[in-house]
């Protein structure tokens, strides 16, 4: 029982790290891949984005180390089940979910809480495209809220 149990503790780091990267492999399968669309922001892009932002806003920035969004148009099932798998066993938690006319939304975190990063996970769909965006950083699912204050571009 007690090397069950150290055993157990010993693959906790593997299994943690084989969460986190399902959505690495994820998108490196599809980012520039015909027929879908990809983006990736880094912490040199957030630092940017951050100067000149209010201060609290300016702090979550300065913490999230990337933004990545993978998007293909419809149909593309195997793309969603493969996202919806990530997020059901990759160690994320539902945090809000939204379905009007045809389009849903899903929220999904991982929190790091300090010993590792934190990450959000969300999953869009609409009749034209299917969406998935990952951030991830130091930060807790309140400190989201605050990036809907980000302006970018045409909409300032």
């Amino acid at each position: 029982m007690k090397r069950l149990l150290i055993a157990l503790l010993l693959a906790l780091p593997f299994v943690a790290t084989a969460q986190t990267r399902a959505f690495d492999d994820f998108y490196e399968d599809y980012a520039g891949a015909d027929g879908y669309r990809s983006v990736e922001l880094g912490r040199p892009m957030m630092r940017m984005m951050a100067s000149g932002a209010d201060p609290e806003l300016a702090q979550l920035l300065e913490n999230i180390r990337r933004i990545r969004i993978v998007a293909a148009a419809r149909p593309a099932p195997f793309f969603w089940t493969r996202a919806r798998e990530i997020a059901s066993r990759g160690g994320y938690e539902l945090i809000s979910r939204t379905e009007d006319d045809g389009r849903s939304a899903s929220f999904y975190f991982i929190d790091g809480s300090g010993k590792k990063l934190s990450e959000l996970l969300m999953l869009s769909k609409n009749k034209q495209e299917l969406v998935v965006l990952n951030i991830c950083g130091e930060f807790d699912v309140r400190d989201i809220s605050r990036l809907t204050r980000l302006k970018i571009g045409a909409s300032e």
